[in-house]
């Protein structure tokens, strides 16, 4: 098993195994060892435990399979063509074969397996209680799919599963045609950060290729025939269950399908292109046959809008001049398609449908709302090149087809082609100096490690043009980078409808989905759609541009894309192509690879009961790789010299940290009340109405040095006097950091993303050293004021140091940041929000505070685009970090699953040098079964950085309330509060009405 368990893990040759296993028989074990000698008799000791797979043969031309009441039939009763091969005399040798790997046996083992098992419910234990969808679980789609079949809601194990699909060329050789159709399994009721593991995702066919599949139904049979069976219910022993409740009846159901436009034509025979392209429209979708363009074009979308609006007739000569009566489509289902199918049976199949699926063989599949979901990968990055060609602008054969379409379609009468084939410059093209701006800011952008490629290695030697960009590069530079990078000299409308986009492709993508910006999107993405048909031509507009206007129901119905979206078969896909060995049978290359992982997977579970040192493939610590703290490198080690940076750094670990709370609450307490009897006596001296202040020796800064003075005192005299209050966590923080000593390193790994300081990072291609994190400050109007403002402030800066400090019992690590900054209102105004939705700040403008320090777990990270028409100033890019954060881990009654979490998050550029493990990344409460995001120490959350009580506290980062002076540290600053939202710039309802701009 250890054998087997390497040889996946390293991907090794089935020829290579073969040697190692003889070679440890024949020449090192003793000679009456069990070991087997090949890589063929391990196989068949894999199938005496469960793990095996089921053939078909199939008909070549794809009109029957060999299964069921066809199973004994020696040719085709359709086509007539044998079964097996006339050229194989020796043995039969069907002409195409069908793999089908069981699912009732691997939910079998997932219960087996006391770690996987205990998840199988979390979707009823990790619901959001706040109204904010994060996972499936949380949206309507399930909530109705609860409601019609309530036996799934009362035993939350039933498990709700997706089919995903896709064809794949095994050779990874674009030149050949040859197509494999993987069909997957996705369980629903794992977390998403498990579900969208390879280890959890389930083949379950292997449908033969070479050529394009003409009836995907028919390979479908066995795995309708199984999703029947698991419907009805199969008994299921979980072992993560109390004995007594270990025996239950497991359901299971199909809630949809998941394809690309071209699998979701050939898996459910609908069509995807051509007049009726749009599954979710049919029939009564508005489209137009554009012949000197050669295609279909969807472009008019007034049908979307409410039936009163301006634009269907009042302003309908901003369009074709032709009035919109037409109601908005009603978004087809399984129910609607199968109703118009029998309505017209005996007569062909209705507009929009190719056959009837096979999925309407299962009994529920009728009454989904959802069968199949859009494919927002392809849809993304298909926008994104449509985008690019048309501002890149075209060709002028093409640029004449475009201006004679747009005379037919009566749109853009000033860009119509002229009597000498001669046309004017359109709005939504380039200027040859625009160009050369957007490309020179695209060259100029360094993103994070792992963010995306470089831009700059993409273009053409003479800088002209860029390609080879993958489907996440062509995302990032739609969501991030044009928005960023469009000149000021280009067409107003038309920067404003981009910016639009880009902003909706942005919220799409959210790993959150908030209810007041999904009801605003819901109410203008009709309008953003015809302000795009207003700005550019009808060639803009295939059936990929078109599902825009359909993403935002879907989310409202099914949740986030992130985690039902064809990025897990795409990348699944790669995995399934290492297993291909021999390329004479890529099929069965394919399916043997993936029995041994899976076996490995399972029996995996039992190494660390063996107590032997082994990698896995699978397990809890792995699936946390890029969660926590973990330091890079060896740091070095030195002594901070100046004893007010000393104190200023441990204070703010005692200001941030769970366990000195209490001494800090009891210190603010007592100097709140110092302050309180000093104002009484000023009042008692001088009236209520007198102008002075407090004396000097109450007016405190931070850092306080009184309170690091006071804070050892009292827990020294307090330990002397033997008392329980104090800990000995306490008593090592007050002694500092061993030997005076801290060490400091060059970047480390937090939460996802990976930090470099600014010395290392100046040197490199990559943007690592970018920080933000959020604030709590304390402004008065004026030095007497004893009512200050509290407010949050989200800050931008640069990381130069990280450093640890080891308190012999933990560790704690700590960022030094140069903050920029931050002045919002007046000639000096040094950040703004530009139209484009990014913040825009002055990089040559650091702030002069004196609290640069600040906890991992408390930043995030960005990046900088720099604006070239203004320099100095750059777009701050925030985005979501690699992995994910725990909100909630079931209870594991034997073992704790994050003990021992010593799995290092991938390596980015190969540096030598031992990793350094500062801490467990989250802490268990003994009480209950929440994981809180905090290093051993209990830093308090995500920005949180000043405590209600902390009057006497000064982070000397001014923020005051709009049209008042107010004074911070003895500055006169002025900031507009008006548009802070939390760090979050969002239009509300009064400003923002569904006709105006939307930013």
């Amino acid at each position: 098993m250890l054998l087997l368990n390497l040889k996946v893990t390293h991907g090794l040759t089935n020829t290579c195994f073969t040697d190692i296993l003889r070679l440890l028989a024949n020449k090192i074990l003793p000679k009456d060892n069990k070991l087997p000698h090949s890589h063929r008799e391990v196989s068949s000791i894999m199938k005496d435990i469960g793990m095996e797979y089921k053939t078909y043969d199939a008909c070549p031309n794809d009109h029957i399979l060999y299964y069921g009441e066809n199973a004994n039939l020696q040719q085709c009763p359709v086509c007539h063509t044998n079964r097996y091969r006339q050229d194989q005399v020796s043995k039969k040798v069907p002409y195409k074969v069908l793999r089908h790997i069981p699912l009732k046996p691997r939910f079998e083992r997932m219960f087996k397996c006391k770690e996987l098992a205990k998840y199988m419910d979390y979707h009823a234990q990790g619901r959001s209680q706040d109204g904010v969808m994060r996972m499936v679980a949380d949206s309507k789609y399930w909530k109705d799919i609860e409601e019609k079949w309530p036996h799934l809601r009362n035993e939350p194990r039933n498990a709700r599963i997706s089919l995903a699909m896709d064809g794949v060329n095994p050779f990874g050789d674009l030149r050949t045609t040859y197509s494999v159709w993987p069909v997957l399994i996705i369980n629903n009721n794992l977390p998403p950060w498990m579900a969208m593991k390879k280890e959890h995702a389930m083949l379950t066919l292997i449908i033969p290729g070479k050529y394009q599949v003409k009836d995907m139904d028919v390979y479908m049979e066995p795995l309708i025939d199984e999703l029947r069976e698991l419907w009805d219910g199969v008994n299921m022993y979980d072992v993560s269950r109390p004995v007594n409740d270990r025996n239950f009846l497991f359901h299971a159901i199909l809630i949809w399908t998941i394809h690309d436009a071209p699998g979701l034509s050939i898996c459910c025979g609908l069509q995807t292109k051509g007049k009726h392209g749009c599954p979710s429209c049919g029939p009564k979708l508005l489209h137009r046959q554009s012949k000197d363009l050669n295609k279909t074009v969807y472009d008019e979308y007034r049908q979307f809008l409410p039936q009163n609006h301006r634009y269907r007739v009042r302003d309908k000569h901003k369009f074709n001049g032709k009035e919109v009566e037409m109601r908005k489509p009603i978004k087809m289902n399984p129910a609607r398609w199968k109703a118009m199918y029998d309505k017209n049976e005996g007569t062909g199949f209705p507009l929009g449908m190719k056959r009837l699926s096979i999925f309407y063989k299962l009994e529920y599949y009728e009454n989904l709302p959802i069968a199949h979901l859009l494919d927002t990968m392809h849809i993304g990055k298909n926008v994104a090149e449509c985008l690019w060609k048309h501002l890149n602008g075209t060709n002028i054969e093409a640029q004449i087809k475009l201006r004679k379409d747009l005379r037919v379609a009566n749109i853009m009468p000033n860009m119509w082609l002229h009597e000498d084939n001669s046309y004017v410059h359109a709005p939504w093209n380039f200027t040859s100096n625009e160009k050369e701006n957007i490309i020179s800011t695209m060259k100029n952008i360094r993103f994070p490690s792992g963010f995306g490629a470089t831009l700059k290695n993409l273009f053409t030697r003479d800088g002209s043009e860029f390609s080879g960009l993958k489907t996440h590069d062509w995302h990032n530079w739609i969501k991030y980078v044009l928005p960023a990078a469009i000149p000021s000299t280009f067409d107003h409308d038309v920067t404003l409808t981009i910016y639009k986009l880009c902003k909706y492709l942005r919220w799409v993508s959210s790993k959150e989905i908030h209810q007041d910006e999904l009801k605003y999107w819901k109410r203008n993405v009709s309008l953003l759609m015809c302000d795009i048909q207003m700005c550019f031509p009808p060639s803009f507009f295939n059936s990929q541009e078109h599902y825009l206007v359909h993403l935002v129901e879907e989310i409202e119905q099914c949740g986030p894309i992130h985690i039902r979206t064809m990025w897990l078969v795409e990348r699944y896909m790669k995995v399934l192509k290492q297993f291909v060995r021999q390329k004479a049978r890529p099929e069965g290359s394919i399916v043997e690879g993936y029995m041994v992982f899976q076996a490995m997977v399972h029996l995996s579970e039992y190494l660390p009961q063996l107590h032997i040192e082994a990698p896995r493939l699978w397990n809890y610590n792995q699936s946390q790789s890029f969660e926590g703290e973990k330091l890079k490198g060896e740091g070095t080690s030195k002594r901070i010299k100046d004893a007010k940076e000393w104190e200023t750094l441990h204070l703010y670990v005692a200001y941030n940290s769970d366990f000195m709370l209490e001494w800090m609450e009891k210190y603010a307490e007592q100097k709140k009340l110092e302050d309180e009897n000093a104002w009484t006596n000023i009042y008692n001296r001088y009236g209520e109405n007198t102008n002075r202040g407090l004396p000097a020796s109450h007016k405190r800064k931070w850092p306080d040095r009184c309170s690091w003075n006071w804070l050892k005192t009292n827990i020294e005299n307090e330990e002397t006097k033997g008392q329980d209050r104090v800990t000995q966590q306490q008593l090592n923080f007050i002694k500092g950091s061993i030997n005076g000593e801290v060490r400091y390193y060059k970047r480390m790994w937090n939460f996802g993303h990976h930090y470099r300081i600014r010395k290392v990072d100046e040197k490199r291609q990559t943007y690592d050293c970018g920080v933000s994190a959020s604030f709590e400050v304390e402004c008065r109007s004026h030095a007497n004021d004893r009512q200050p403002i509290t407010s949050t402030l989200r800050y931008y800066g640069v990381l130069e140091d990280i450093i640890e400090l080891d308190f012999m019992s933990f560790k704690k690590v700590v960022f030094r940041v140069e903050w920029y900054k931050l002045i919002e209102v007046g000639e000096e105004k040094t950040i703004l929000l530009h139209n484009n939705g990014f913040h825009m700040i002055n990089t040559s403008r650091f702030e002069a505070t004196s609290e640069p320090y600040v906890f991992p777990s408390q930043c995030d990270q960005i990046f900088l685009i720099p604006n070239l028409e203004q320099p100095g100033w750059s777009f701050v890019i925030d985005y979501d970090p690699r992995g994910r954060r725990v909100t909630f881990v079931p209870d594991v009654e034997d073992h704790d699953l994050l003990e021992d979490a010593e799995v290092p998050p991938e390596e980015i550029d190969g540096q030598d040098g031992d990793d350094v493990i500062v801490n467990d990344a989250y802490d268990q409460d003994e009480d209950h079964d929440e994981f809180t995001e905090v290093s051993e120490g209990h830093d308090q959350p995500h920005g949180h950085q000043v405590h209600e009580d902390d009057e006497f506290i000064d982070f000397n980062l001014p923020v005051v309330e709009g049209g008042e002076d107010y004074e911070s540290d003895g500055i006169n600053l002025f900031v507009d509060l008006g548009s802070i939202n939390d760090g979050v710039f969002l239009p509300s309802d009064e400003e923002i009405s569904c006709e105006d701009d939307i930013f």
